[in-house]
């Protein structure tokens, strides 16, 4: 989903009045929601965290300074996520979702199939990845969100992130040519 066009003057806004936080929550919080979905896998799980993650945000909008406000989102429903499975005590779930399957409105059953069939393949493969590539191939390709969006909600430099997306790319496609 694209940056809202006038993003930064609505955060300066919600810093003065909280009542104009609406604006951002209502844009961001379907992608967060699912963010976290794809993450937990339980839907009763994700709304909370999702609410728990706009509570921390606006409580903490002040303290905000310009840069990326939707890779700020990302690291608060995060750790958010982090802290809900320490206190849990829950293994995280892997991420499933790494390609979109196409509309199928339009294609026949058989190639309906084929993706779904090697989606499947997918998920079970990048269950055996290195949780740090799991999250930036997820991000990337899940969340559609670029390496700097990746790298600051990480904290890590960018080209940080495209060594782990070249690295994780590789180690799929070799693990899917294996299998």
């Amino acid at each position: 989903m694209a940056k809202l066009a006038n993003e930064e003057q609505l955060i300066r806004e919600a810093q003065a009045d909280q009542s104009k936080f609406s604006l951002l929550y209502r844009h961001y919080f379907e992608q967060i929601y699912y963010f976290l979905l794809a993450k937990i896998r339980n839907e009763a799980d994700a709304e909370d965290l999702t609410a728990i993650t706009f509570a921390k945000a606006l409580n903490n909008l002040k303290k905000y300074k310009e840069g990326n406000f939707r890779a700020w989102l990302y690291r608060i429903a995060n750790n958010s996520f982090l802290d809900f499975v320490r206190k849990e005590n829950r293994i995280s779930h892997d991420e499933e979702q790494m390609m979109n399957l196409e509309d199928t409105r339009s294609e026949d059953a058989s190639e309906t199939v084929d993706k779904a069939m090697m989606l499947d393949k997918v998920k079970s493969v990048m269950k055996t990845l290195p949780e740090k590539y799991q999250s930036v191939l997820s991000l990337k390709y899940f969340s559609d969100m670029s390496n700097g969006e990746i790298a600051e909600m990480l904290n890590c430099r960018e080209n940080n992130v495209a060594v782990q997306l070249h690295r994780g790319v590789k180690m799929l496609t070799e693990l899917l040519n294996n299998n």
